[in-house]
């Protein structure tokens, strides 16, 4: 594998390649490649406030964000109901629409 560490035998999942993680995870189970609970939490939760005519859904759920709704906005600008997005970055590091690297805000 190339996303080995050099001084051990422990891989570095974030350089591996997508066949690499599947292979691992074939070998020894679900491979967990999200954030922290505590770095989750350093994004900000915010009040969703409509800015379209038309209802916008969180495409994690596919539920409408309601007026009003905590809602967590990602650096790419893209924005999930609170708890939706907060599971699916506990088990990936990127955005679910755009697939851009979510960056944890420097608290």
């Amino acid at each position: 594998m190339n996303g080995l560490n050099n001084n051990t035998s422990i891989p570095n999942l974030d350089e591996m390649t997508y066949e690499e993680l599947l292979a691992l995870e074939d070998k020894i189970g679900y491979v967990n490649k999200g954030y922290s609970n505590e770095q989750i939490c350093k994004i900000p939760i915010i009040k969703y406030h409509r800015t379209k005519k038309e209802n916008e859904k969180c495409v994690i759920c596919q539920f409408d964000i309601e007026e009003g709704s905590n809602i967590k906005k990602l650096n790419c600008e893209h924005f999930y109901h609170d708890k939706c997005i907060d599971e699916w970055l506990s088990k990936e590091k990127h955005c679910p629409f755009c697939k851009i690297e979510v960056k944890i805000p420097e608290n």
